[in-house]
């Protein structure tokens, strides 16, 4: 189960002058369908409330190396998103970059989401958690 999350924003507020939401809740599920010493692949899908307050959704499938004696995946996800603050509320194909931690049963998620054009305006951070709970 996913639990987001956080996000940072390289610029600070909306052309509005408008601070962004960075606590973005919400709630999702992963599906990992492959795990090995040196990778991982899964699908996960969820929604969360956006950094202008939206509820934004998303699936995707990803793909993490594993690097560090297995302590970081550096990876991509590839995936679909729609939300009204990106693309002007069309659907989104985009491929964005990961970075991951797993300790026993829980993981940490940090995915980059560029500027492009009039896409996504503002490159951001965003921070979120999965849960095993299988693995207890």
């Amino acid at each position: 189960m996913n639990f987001y999350g956080l996000s940072y924003h390289f610029v600070r507020t909306t052309s509005e002058g408008k601070a962004f939401n960075e606590i973005n809740l919400g709630l999702g599920a992963k599906y990992v369908f492959l795990n090995t010493s040196h990778s991982i692949a899964f699908s996960e899908a969820g929604v969360f409330n956006d950094s202008e307050r939206s509820a934004a959704k998303y699936a995707v499938v990803g793909y993490g190396f594993k690097i560090m004696d297995s302590l970081l995946s550096i990876g991509v996800n590839l995936g679909v998103y729609k939300s009204p603050t990106l693309n002007n509320n069309r659907l989104l194909i985009a491929v964005i970059p990961t970075v991951s931690t797993r300790h026993k049963w829980i993981s940490i998620h940090l995915v980059y989401l560029p500027a492009y054009k009039e896409v996504n305006r503002i490159p951001t951070l965003g921070l979120y958690t999965t849960i095993y709970p299988m693995e207890f």
